[in-house]
């Protein structure tokens, strides 16, 4: 047996122990962060393209723990301010464009 042998081993048997470890921990890991999407529309508030009731929308991006908060131009001000205000009393982090940042803080307008 040569003396590179046991360094060759050594190696890929830490390799191996390497990737094990790193499959356990993968799986232990935190998912990805996902944003809900909300559009407050004239007519219907949507989560994630389907209409829902204020409580669907706020479990659902409770879940997701973050919300990105759309409005059309015909949206009813007072059902923007309810629905942001009940996401953000939540604890859903909201990304709002700059034209809703003054209802609710914005964790970053975009």
């Amino acid at each position: 047996m040569s003396n590179a042998t046991p360094f060759a081993l050594g190696v890929g048997g830490g390799f191996a122990l390497w990737l094990l470890a790193k499959k356990k921990n993968a799986a232990h890991a935190a998912p990805a962060a996902r944003r809900c999407v909300v559009w407050i529309r004239a007519n219907a508030v949507e989560v994630d393209g389907v209409a829902a009731d204020l409580p669907t929308v706020i479990a659902r991006c409770r879940t997701a723990g973050a919300a990105e908060v759309h409005a059309t131009g015909d949206a009813i001000t007072g059902v923007v301010r309810n629905v942001l205000e009940a996401l953000h009393a939540a604890g859903v982090t909201l990304y709002t464009p700059p034209d809703l940042t003054h209802i609710v803080p914005s964790e970053r307008p975009r």
